[in-house]
Parts: structure tokens; C-alpha cells; sequence
């Protein structure tokens, strides 16, 4: 066996994949190979650095989705790759790496985030901002229709207003806001002793799935829908944020 050979085994050799032949072959060419015994051990670092709990994170449907279509492009270019598969692999890893990394919530470090991703750190901010100011709504009333008669003339389009009352949310009332540069309306609902705001902005784009992420402690679940689009941020759990969304969803 030689060392090009050998190159393709190594990482079926680390995950135990070889049958008693070739992992003979394999280590036999290791004894008497320091270049190919290097390179196995720099593959087995990095295998065992990736087990590190600090590199664990719990990854939103945004981000999952965004991971497979990048895995999958990677796997592509490995088909099309002159590279050893051990290289390859490695460089898949690391694309997931810093994807995860990028898209972890952080304020510190520069990022090129998308259209969604950008609404959803300034809904939050916005959010911070009104909860720190004590400014979480300008009308207070648990009316429906009368949150969207004071809506009325102050916007382009005037909001759906769900009655959640029947879901364990109640309409405190609500606010004028802007979400990255547009006119929001923001409508506050009260679940307990918790807030959740759902701010109502004109689309920017068609897709009209239900999604999810989450920002420096905040749960966020939006939607386009026609004309708007959707963002309900609180610091409920992610299990109750989505199933909020689903029930707006249907509602508006």
C-alpha cells in the first residue's frame, strides 16, 4: 500500500469502517510511514476537538436549512475534487464550523447575515430598546378593533389585530416602530407575566412558510403573508414561540 492509497482509508480507519484486511494493511504501512502517521494524527485532533461541548449549539430551522444546502454543495465539489477524502472531509467540517459561527447571535463580530436574518437581530433590538425605555405600546387597549381604527391613516396598511385572548394571550394594545429602516406596527400581547410583540412590516419577499430563530435570549417566529410579513419576538421558550406563530399564522 502506498501513501496516495492510503489517503482514501484514513478517516473510514478512524470511524472503524475497515474490515480486518485492509486495517492491517493500513497500520502496517503506518509503522513504517512518519508523513501518513502525521496526517492521521492531525485527523484524529481534529475529530476530537470537534466533540467539545463548547462547540455544541442548538441550530434554528433557518440555520439547519442553511447547512444542508451548504453541505450539499460541498459534497458536490468533493465528487469534482482532487483532494484526498480525509482533506475533503475536513473542509466540509469547517465550512459547517463557520457557518455555525457566523449565524451564532453576537454583536462583537461582523457578519454579512440575509434579508431574514437582519430582521430578525433589528425585530430584537427594537424590542430591547422598548422594554428597557418602558415604551412597549402608545395605545393600551385589549380591543382589537380598536387597535386597528388607530392604526388607521398612520401607515401604508392597517395590521390584522387576532384576538388570542381564547389562546392565553391577551392584547395589551400597541405602538408605532421601525424594524431596519421600515414603518412597523407593533402589536403587544401579554401572556402571564411574559411580553410577546408581533411586528406587522411590508414584505420584503414571497416566502410564506413559518420559520424560526432566536437572538440574545429572544424567540422569534415569522412569515410572510401577502403584502406583510410577520415577526413575533419574546422570551417565551421556542416550543411556545413557534406554536404562537402557527396560531397567527392561520389567524391572519
Amino acid at each position: 500500500m502506498n501513501c496516495k492509497e492510503l489517503e482514501d482509508l484514513l478517516s473510514p480507519y478512524l470511524d472503524g469502517e475497515l474490515d480486518a484486511s485492509q486495517r492491517s494493511s493500513v497500520e502496517q504501512h503506518l509503522g513504517d510511514c512518519p508523513d501518513c502517521k502525521r496526517a492521521l494524527a492531525d485527523l484524529g485532533a481534529m475529530h476530537e476537538a470537534l466533540q467539545a461541548p463548547a462547540l455544541r449549539y442548538h441550530a434554528s430551522d433557518t440555520l439547519q436549512q442553511r447547512l444542508k444546502i451548504k453541505l450539499r454543495d460541498a459534497d458536490a465539489r468533493e465528487q469534482r475534487s482532487v483532494w484526498p477524502r480525509w482533506a475533503a472531509v475536513a473542509a466540509t467540517v469547517v465550512i459547517a464550523a463557520a457557518l455555525t459561527w457566523n449565524f451564532l447571535p453576537r454583536s462583537d463580530a461582523p457578519t454579512t447575515p440575509g434579508v431574514d436574518d437582519a430582521m430578525v437581530d433589528a425585530a430584537v433590538d427594537v424590542q430591547q430598546d422598548a422594554v428597557k425605555n418602558g415604551h412597549l405600546t402608545e395605545l393600551s387597549s385589549a380591543d382589537p378593533k380598536a387597535v386597528q381604527t388607530w392604526f388607521s391613516g398612520k401607515l401604508a396598511y392597517v395590521p390584522p389585530v387576532p384576538d388570542l385572548s381564547a389562546k392565553g394571550y391577551t392584547l395589551a394594545g400597541a405602538r408605532l416602530d421601525t424594524v431596519k429602516g421600515q414603518p412597523a406596527a407593533a402589536l403587544v400581547y401579554q401572556h402571564g407575566s411574559d411580553v410577546v410583540t408581533v411586528f406587522v412590516c411590508p414584505a420584503q419577499h414571497g416566502d410564506t412558510d413559518l420559520d424560526t430563530d432566536s437572538d440574545d435570549g429572544y424567540q422569534v417566529a415569522y412569515w410572510t403573508k401577502g403584502s406583510l410579513s410577520f415577526w413575533v419576538v419574546s422570551k417565551l421558550d421556542a416550543a411556545q414561540v413557534k406554536q404562537l406563530g402557527q396560531d397567527l399564522h392561520q389567524a391572519t
